[in-house]
């Protein structure tokens, strides 16, 4: 860029450039927070199909522990039919 000294007068031509580099640096700079905006949308993007991958290995996990207590019996339950066999026994004469 010409350096205008206090002697030198600013001519249309240096006032043009100095527009011109401007618009150039604007542009760079704008051009560069697109890409940093760009480079976080990737990071995002590819936590969410982690995110999604987790949740798919839970969903399965839980449907497993769900199979698995489908002919299990509550503890309450238990306890309740215990005593209620006790009951029965003491009233017909079994001992344990």
């Amino acid at each position: 860029m010409p350096k205008t000294s206090k002697k030198q007068k600013m001519t249309l031509d240096n006032l043009a450039i100095l527009i011109q580099r401007e618009f150039i640096d604007s542009k760079n700079e704008i051009s560069g927070v697109r890409n940093e905006i760009r480079e976080g949308f990737i990071k995002i993007s590819d936590e969410i199909i982690w995110i999604h991958g987790t949740l798919e290995v839970i969903q399965r996990e839980i449907m497993e522990i769900k199979k698995k207590l489908e002919n299990v019996i509550y503890r309450h339950e238990f306890e309740k039919l215990k005593d209620r066999i006790e009951e029965i026994e003491k009233k017909v004469g079994i001992k344990n």
